[in-house]
């Protein structure tokens, strides 16, 4: 699914800047490959994913708010929170990704399901959502993370791995 801003290719944003997106149909910030949010305050309201990257998500000292009818921050692939602030104040999964590294920086999510969730696509739409799944893995390393969920906290169809930071 395009959103507002897309990209074929690797997206980055890295500045001093302010970012407003709004998409109430569809997705806010689509990348189809690496997705990387370096720097800059990133404010994404939308109908679907708020920030979606296919391949990667890299979140390194952007400041970003997400309001998402869907998911908050979206990859088929690793979402990394290395630092900054991301703010998810409502969706359905907060952040969604094979692999997710926690790893620093403050990160709250709000969430009418799983506030965290290590799946793969396959297991996501499988008959049994439960099932196990080797490739699915959530890392918690370091930063702060706080969560508001209606479903599981932290979920993951496959291996939790805490070492560092404050849940």
């Amino acid at each position: 699914v395009d959103g507002a801003i897309y990209s074929k290719d690797d997206l980055t944003f890295n500045g001093n800047g302010t970012l407003n997106v709004t998409s109430t149909k569809t997705n806010g910030i689509v990348g189809k490959d690496d997705l990387k949010l370096v720097s800059g305050t990133i404010n994404v309201t939308s109908g679907n994913h708020a920030i979606e990257g296919k391949d990667t998500i890299s979140v390194k000292e952007a400041v970003i708010t997400a309001n998402a009818g869907k998911d908050g921050l979206h990859s088929d692939g690793t979402v990394s929170v290395l630092g900054g602030n991301v703010n998810i104040t409502s969706s359905v999964e907060g952040i969604e990704g094979q692999v997710i590294n926690m790893a620093g920086g403050n990160t709250n999510v709000v969430s009418s399901d799983d506030a965290l969730n290590a799946a793969t696509a396959d297991s996501n739409t499988s008959n049994n959502p439960e099932a196990s799944d080797s490739n699915a893995v959530l890392n918690i390393s370091g930063g702060k993370l706080t969560v508001n969920s209606n479903g599981d906290g932290l979920d993951s169809n496959g291996a939790i791995n805490i070492s560092g930071g404050e849940t």
